[in-house]
């Protein structure tokens, strides 16, 4: 820190105040709960003559960090030269403290940091920043918005309905969750959401070259990346309606055991089935389970996909089995036929033995000669055990 640093303390009253604008430069700025209905600070200066310039325009209250010799304009902050003519304010940091339940606030910076730790808005809270990064847990507010050019943002305990977060190079990172709707945006930072608490209803992710990672997704989710690779999980079960799209990235979709339609479509891709046994629709489409419950569409150019169901025991766990890409329709339509659909030969090996007339090691061996796997034949074999049940 510079030899003239001092620190001051001061606060304001809020009468009539329903927004507090802050603006600073490159100072990082943590915002706390205060104890009472007004806004205070306590500031760090590099020098003596730094001081914050306060403006009340009808309910608004301005608080802004800045030197008086204005330069150029960035989210209404005025940026000027200090006395050694570099581009930088007055400020090195503040810790701002704002009345719980306050309607609304604003915080715009160029390249410092935003901190914060249990902030409770009545309205909605933005932060901009050029190049800092957005860091904090535990807020609650109506809505929330997040914007960096090549900052990071990295929030926990986000409480609120609507959530935006953008940057453009930065990576975003979200746990323990609770927005009704979310919307994440990068360009070639990674996006990584986790440890969702179960509210999120709509979920959108948008980028171009970073990658995606989704835990616990809502039953309403669309993601889209250009190059990037898409990791997606979710419990949902019911009223599924998810959209992955990725042009030469990777998606990889892991749920529970749902019923749904799928609909895959790609260049040169392949799709692929873990502790899955889809049916076979159409070109493209097929079913898991009876269908019913929703629908996926995964979509890419040249990427792979692959969708498997969570293991509730491990060592039933099936082999991985490809289904070709849509080079080779034919050999899929075959195998899906065959998958789900048995053809004459193989229910007559089954009926048999539940006939009796073979016992189950000769229908095995029948069925093994006809190039079924070991999954496919314990498949047929247990639908009719199921159908004699019954």
């Amino acid at each position: 820190m510079s030899q003239y640093m001092y620190t001051d303390a001061s606060n304001h009253s809020l009468e009539g105040i329903e927004e507090i604008v802050i603006n600073a430069i490159e100072a990082d700025i943590t915002l706390a709960n205060a104890s009472d209905n007004q806004v205070s600070w306590e500031a760090d200066w590099r020098d003596a003559v730094g001081h914050p310039e306060i403006i009340r325009e009808g309910n608004r209250l301005i608080i802004r960090f800045n030197e008086r010799n204005i330069y150029f304009n960035f989210f209404g902050i005025s940026i000027g030269k200090t006395r050694e003519r570099a581009w930088k304010g007055s400020l090195e940091a503040a810790k701002i403290y704002i009345p719980n339940g306050f309607p609304r606030l604003f915080v715009n910076l160029v390249s410092g940091d935003v901190l914060f730790d249990n902030l409770n808005l009545e309205r909605s809270c933005r932060f901009n920043t050029l190049s800092g990064n957005v860091r904090g847990a535990h807020l609650h507010a109506k809505e929330v918005k997040v914007t960096t050019k090549s900052g990071d943002i990295s929030l926990k305990g986000i409480i609120c309905e609507n959530l935006i977060l953008e940057t453009f190079s930065g990576d975003v990172n979200m746990i323990s969750h609770s927005c009704r709707r979310a919307h994440l945006k990068s360009k070639s930072g990674d996006i990584r959401i986790s440890e969702g608490l179960g509210d999120l209803k709509e979920l959108t992710v948008d980028n171009i070259s970073g990658d995606i990672f989704v835990d616990r997704a809502p039953a309403m989710s669309k993601l889209t990346s250009i190059s990037g690779d898409i990791r997606f999980s979710s419990r949902e079960k019911k009223g599924i309606d998810w959209s992955l799209r990725s042009v030469s990235g990777d998606i990889v979709l892991e749920t529970a055991d749902i019923r749904s339609r799928l609909f895959f479509s790609t260049i040169s891709g392949e799709m692929r089935f873990l502790n899955v046994k889809p049916g076979y629709s159409a070109k493209n489409e097929y079913v898991l389970g009876t269908g019913e419950d929703g629908k996926i569409a995964l979509q890419t150019v040249s990427g792979d996909a692959r969708l498997q169901f969570m293991e509730t025991d491990p060592s039933q766990s099936v082999k991985e089995e490809p289904i070709a890409s849509a080079e080779g329709d034919s050999e899929r339509k075959a195998y899906a036929k065959r998958f789900v659909q048995p053809d004459e030969n193989v229910q007559k090996v089954v009926q048999m033995n539940s006939q009796g007339i073979l016992s189950k090691e000769e229908a095995v061996d029948l069925l093994h000669s006809m190039g079924y796997k070991e999954e496919e034949i314990a498949l047929f074999l247990e639908k009719e055990e199921q159908q004699e049940g019954e």
